[in-house]
């Protein structure tokens, strides 16, 4: 097991129009443990410092130890709250 596992992520936002956005991310890891994260969401924003997101986001895992061997992969839906301050 590793003490540092470094990761590797690019985030990417557009301004659709004053109160609509769009944001991408991807992040992960080639270490010894494989770990991938990427999301994709639409914003409207509520208030000055408030956005509504709905998006979808996929994340792995894949870990392989003496005593285990976890493959797991999960997408879905979601839907938050942003405060920007």
């Amino acid at each position: 097991m590793d003490v540092l596992d470094p990761v590797l992520g690019i985030r990417l936002g557009w301004t659709l129009a004053e109160r609509h956005a769009m944001t991408v991310w991807m992040m992960g890891s080639d270490s010894d443990d494989v770990t991938v994260d990427a999301m994709a969401s639409y914003g409207y924003r509520v208030t000055l410092h408030a956005w509504l997101r709905v998006g979808y986001r996929y994340m792995t895992l894949r870990q392989v130890g003496r005593r285990f061997d976890v493959d797991i992969a999960v997408s879905s839906p979601g839907i938050g709250l942003e405060a920007r301050f």
